[in-house]
């Protein structure tokens, strides 16, 4: 009797270590940039959204129509001060766009009055899927150095 409850129990452990859990959700990879350069006292943070996943009313605030194959790029130039929270600044911005094995395209850069201080949006429309680099450099009105970011971001299909 004992032998066959040892002979269940081996053959229930196995029966249970054959199939396990089915596999969960695969989740998008988290970018590889940190989403800001820091130089002397200043700071660029910058980040991206494909426009089809803004919210109607993010969308209309920005004067952004959210729709696919467009990218969206936020930036923000601020000033950083010991015991201070970092306090946006005016920037002059400059970037590029480009597919691994294309030429560079401007963005155009819009900037927006929200939250007490200047940032800025350009729109991305990859010529093709894959990867898109980003090349972004603002110099700080205020005599700060010119911060540079470069970044690459997957872009699927439309």
């Amino acid at each position: 009797m004992r032998r066959r409850r040892a002979c269940a129990a081996l053959a229930i452990l196995a029966l249970a270590a054959c199939g396990g859990p089915p596999p969960g959700p695969v989740r998008a990879p988290a970018q590889s940039d940190p989403g800001f350069v820091v130089m002397g006292g200043h700071e660029l943070r910058y980040g991206t959204v494909p426009a089809a996943e803004l919210t109607r009313e993010v969308a209309a605030a920005y004067g952004i129509q959210p729709r696919a194959g467009v990218l969206v790029l936020s930036v923000s130039v601020l000033r950083r001060e010991a015991g201070h929270l970092p306090a946006p600044v005016e920037a002059s911005l400059r970037g590029t766009q480009r597919n691994l094995i294309g030429e560079p395209v401007a963005l155009e850069f819009r900037e927006l009055r929200t939250g007490g201080g200047p940032s800025w949006v350009a729109e991305i429309s990859p010529t093709a899927p894959g990867i898109v680099l980003i090349d972004v450099e603002a110099l700080p009105a205020d005599g700060g150095p010119p911060l540079k970011a470069s970044l690459k971001r997957e872009f699927a299909a439309r």
